[in-house]
């Protein structure tokens, strides 16, 4: 079985020449309302929505001492940018690290309400990774979306564990009934099916909701153009093949099942190329002049720079080094390891 091999996907044609692909029929009908309030129309990018993530924590540097070479120069912070691109590297591995735990508990509990942040975990890791090997033009800005749109996620996650189901926006509210249902329920009729579709309740509620408001949230916040925004948005999709085929194993080593087989690897081909789908839809959406599909405004999380779990095992252990030139940075010059650590 596979996750997205659901018994409620219908299969759909787009035309004679092109794969078809299954989407259930809930899904069809939010796709086709936000094609119904798209009209292109762009919005006025001189409003001021506020900054697109919290406040920065800030880092400061620890130690300068040690020598390095230039064969230990990461390119990724060989950049004027270094202590943002840090301060933000930081803040992704902070929520790596929340959501992996998250992941470490659905393979250990299952508990259904950890099956969103499984799939979330995983695309957020590859992005990541492909940041860190520099296949990015503006590293920085797209560290800034990561950030800014799992704050919707983090702001709803701390509600319901604070609150509970009753105290999260309106759209996140299924994901977490139902979850909070299944895993009281003691007997499944399927429980591989009832884990999928939790699944795709919370994929919903980040992708259909969350995402246009993050959208619209960012792009009148940023000193970039639309286009480089887009471009920086539109870089790893190819992230959620990976993503979506690692969570399912996941599911099915918490159900200690086998994999599938052919034709429901080519599902969840099929699932990966709705969510891009979506994606693409959602931006056109957060771009246009049209209402959102949630009043709530975007939520802004603080977050801290303390995490080096998911950053190469060097800046953990030595810092980053760089060829010091400005004796304000170091008074030492030459390649040196820049130790930084969170600031206070």
């Amino acid at each position: 079985m596979n996750i997205w091999g659901r018994k409620s996907m219908k299969q759909r044609k787009a035309n004679k020449n092109r794969s078809q692909f299954k989407i259930s029929g809930v899904r069809n009908k939010f796709l086709l309302l936000l094609l119904l309030v798209i009209d292109g129309s762009c919005f006025d990018r001189s409003q001021n929505s506020g900054p697109a993530v919290g406040t920065d924590p800030g880092i400061e540097l620890v130690s300068c001492k040690e020598e390095c070479s230039e064969a230990d120069v990461l390119p990724f912070f060989d950049n004027e940018d270094l202590e943002k691109r840090l301060i933000r590297a930081r803040e992704v591995s902070g929520i790596l690290e929340q959501l992996g735990n998250s992941r470490e508990n659905f393979l250990k509990t299952g508990d259904f309400a950890d099956l969103f942040p499984t799939i979330y975990y995983y695309t957020t890791k590859f992005e990541f990774e492909k940041v860190l090997a520099n296949k990015t033009r503006h590293p920085t800005e797209k560290m800034e979306m990561i950030v800014g749109f799992y704050d919707a996620y983090k702001f709803n996650r701390d509600l319901y564990e604070k609150s509970g189901t009753d105290a999260v926006e309106s759209h996140w509210k299924k994901y977490y009934e139902k979850a909070q249902a299944a895993n009281k329920t003691k007997e499944f009729k399927d429980k591989y099916e009832t884990m999928t579709e939790i699944l795709f309740d919370g994929i919903d509620a980040h992708l259909v909701y969350d995402l246009p408001r993050f959208v619209r949230h960012f792009s009148l916040s940023s000193q970039r153009s639309l286009s480089e925004i887009k471009a920086e948005y539109d870089a790893f999709d190819d992230v959620f093949s990976a993503a979506a085929a690692q969570t399912n194993r996941d599911i099915l080593t918490t159900l200690k099942m086998d994999e599938g087989d052919e034709k429901t690897n080519k599902l969840f081909l099929a699932g990966a190329s709705y969510l891009k789908t979506s994606r693409k839809i959602s931006w056109d959406l957060g771009v246009s002049s049209k209402p959102l599909l949630t009043k709530d405004p975007q939520p802004v999380v603080t977050h801290n720079a303390d995490s080096t779990k998911f950053l190469p095992k060097d800046i953990a252990d030595k810092g980053i080094c760089r060829k010091v030139q400005d004796s304000r940075v170091c008074p030492l010059s030459g390649y040196r390891w820049l130790k930084y650590g969170a600031g206070k």
